[in-house]
């Protein structure tokens, strides 16, 4: 008999349960690796803004 993640005594986890664990172990993966992504983008721009000397970003009160 298989030992299940979690409290003790609780039950055997089912196919669907494990393919669950699974997906979602797979999108927490993936918002990870996006928010690398995210701040390595922003450090980018904040190193073009620094080098080149211009505004990249705008002010969300700008665009009205």
């Amino acid at each position: 008999m298989g030992k299940s993640k979690g409290k003790p005594g609780a039950q055997p986890l089912s196919e669907r349960d494990k393919a669950y664990e699974k997906r979602i172990k797979e999108l927490e993966a993936k918002v990870l690796q996006a928010e690398i992504k995210a701040e390595a983008y922003d450090e980018m721009i904040n190193i073009a803004e620094a080098k080149f000397g211009i505004k990249i970003r705008t002010d969300v009160d700008d665009k009205q």
